[in-house]
């Protein structure tokens, strides 16, 4: 019964490791292929979505290696259910984070193009972050079964509670 166990674990472990060394080989295999074609076309707008899809794109690697190595070996019911549970939060929080990088980067520069932006360019930056995050977060407390309806309420309702209370200071912010 324990060498049984020991098989399934070292079967799993292998399983995960060979996906996140392909993984790295992949990655490193596309992104010097990107960098290097058409380094002279390329414009800053591809240059922050390669730089933000690089980091977590061994992450994707990973939870692709775990579900393959679910997949494949007899695990318990619960472990099984835990472990999908622990893979949509992080397939969710690393999109979420990219989604972020991306916007952020994107929203800096075209807000360089404009003439005296820079106050409203980390603002806006900031605004944009913590929207994805908060969808973000909305997403992962819906896959994880809790009701995120009298959540979206609470906030609308809150929202429009603070914008009628701040018109006139937020107009003067802005």
């Amino acid at each position: 019964m324990g060498a049984g166990y020991l098989y399934q674990f070292i079967r799993f472990t292998a399983i995960v490791l060979i996906a996140v060394m392909a993984g790295y080989l992949v990655r490193n295999l596309i992104f010097r292929k990107l960098l290097h074609w058409g380094n002279a076309a390329r414009t800053r707008n591809e240059d922050i979505i390669i730089a933000a899809v690089r980091g977590p794109f061994l992450i994707w690697w990973l939870i692709l290696g775990v579900y393959v190595a679910l997949e494949v070996t007899p695990v318990s019911r619960h472990l099984a259910v835990l472990l999908d549970k622990l893979l949509m939060v992080l397939g969710i929080g690393s999109v979420t984070f990219t989604c972020a990088d991306i916007a952020v980067g994107l929203i800096g520069t075209n807000a360089a193009r404009l003439e005296n932006a820079m106050p409203i360019t980390s603002l806006t930056g900031n605004i944009a972050r913590v929207a994805i995050f908060s969808l973000g977060l909305l997403l992962i407390l819906n896959s994880l079964g809790i009701s995120i309806v009298p959540v979206l309420a609470t906030l609308g309702v809150g929202g429009l509670a603070v914008a009628l209370a701040l018109q006139d200071t937020l107009a003067n912010f802005f």
